[in-house]
């Protein structure tokens, strides 16, 4: 990571080009550091945020540096999430304006770094996306605190089908604030170091021009009458009978992410355990969401349940007999409740840790049913 300050402004870079600045956790804690002076030094006005290289301003966590944890004792993949937790929480609430430049890939914790800034700015290579949904997570870092928030059915499915999304859908769906051409970020730059945030930033945005639509706006119609709803077999059913060429990708990467069978004959028993429930339950908990809650919150409850996860799901997962595969565990586990309580508890600190085990229970009874007695 890189820090410096020049004028009113100062900046913040991830400097792992070819890991596509993939977070560590000495990262986080260098990023948090670099705050840290920023906000003391009355100097400093904003603080840009930014990521070296071309291919992209973040495409996440170390998934192998997580995985090396969880397969061993699990504390720095603890410590990550907890301290990504917090700096995204941070970011949020920051006193002085943050200008992320989400140029190329911004994915995954690339989203929890930059969803949450003042300003986020798109260059015309954006790919936003959430592909942990892939894998069995539901978006976390607040993920469906921006998904719920989306236009319409938009944010239901970009959350159940990792959709990739361009600048102008980015926009369009609120996870991000304006348009600069790559070749105006040099520009941008130069104006933040002695001019008003708002200025310099609508002054390069002013030089863009109009981005075209995109397919999630075009597809917008056919999106909202699909993913009405909360029942998720429904919703597959009613993407496969549309019959457009959007609509059968969208239900392909629906069914491919849930593990279902590839018979149009859907039934219970030809999916796997985490289809429907995960399904239902995080489009139920994007509607619960309502448009007065802070993204302070979801973070910190999300945060929460994350740690319940780790340390309650293996033993209650063991009491049922359910043999888990630990690096599968320990790793999609812990940030499933993200897409299920993101908006759970007004205050954190009142959830007690047998609620939390009663909550991680409540997953299995989805997720992992009780085996029959034999």
């Amino acid at each position: 990571m890189l820090a410096e300050h020049q004028g009113r402004l100062g900046s913040i870079e991830l400097n792992r080009p070819a890991a596509i600045n993939a977070l560590t956790l000495p990262m986080i804690e260098s990023i948090d550091a670099a705050l840290d002076d920023f906000e003391q030094d009355d100097s400093v006005a904003t603080v840009v945020l930014s990521g070296s290289g071309v291919r992209g301003f973040c495409a996440g966590g170390d998934i192998v540096a997580l995985r090396a944890s969880a397969l061993a004792d699990g504390a720095e993949a603890r410590s990550f999430w907890r301290d990504e937790y917090r700096l995204n929480e941070r970011i949020g609430g920051f006193p002085k304006p943050i200008v992320v430049l989400m140029d190329g890939i911004v994915m995954g914790g690339g989203v929890g770094l930059s969803g949450h800034a003042s300003h986020r700015v798109v260059t015309e290579s954006l790919s936003w996306a959430m592909p942990e949904v892939r894998i069995g997570f539901g978006p976390d870092v607040g993920g469906t605190y921006l998904l719920s928030r989306a236009p319409g059915e938009l944010g239901t499915h970009i959350a159940l089908t990792a959709a990739r999304v361009g600048p102008a859908d980015a926009i369009a769906c609120g996870f991000a604030d304006s348009f600069v051409p790559l070749e105006r970020l040099g520009e941008l730059r130069e104006r933040l170091i002695g001019e008003d945030v708002g200025e310099a930033v609508a002054a390069a945005a002013g030089l863009g021009g109009q981005l075209p639509v995109e397919e999630l706006t075009m597809a917008r119609e056919a999106i909202d009458s699909c993913y009405a709803g909360d029942d998720g077999l429904a919703i597959l059913q009613r993407l496969r009978a549309e019959q457009s060429d959007f609509c059968a990708a969208a239900a392909a990467a629906l069914q491919g992410g849930l593990g279902m069978a590839a018979s149009a004959n859907i039934n219970a028993s030809s999916q796997s355990p985490f289809v429907t429930p995960l399904m239902t339950k995080t489009l139920g908990t994007m509607t619960a969401m309502n448009s007065s809650i802070s993204q302070v919150k979801p973070l910190r409850c999300s945060w929460r349940m994350t740690l319940f996860q780790l340390e309650f799901m293996q033993r209650a997962a063991e009491a049922r007999g359910v043999k888990v595969n630990p690096d599968r565990l320990a790793i999609t586990l812990t940030q499933l409740t993200e897409g299920l309580w993101s908006g759970w508890a007004a205050d954190p600190k009142t959830v007690s840790a047998a609620e939390g085990e009663a909550a991680c229970h409540d997953l299995l009874d989805a997720f992992l049913p009780k085996r029959a007695a034999p």
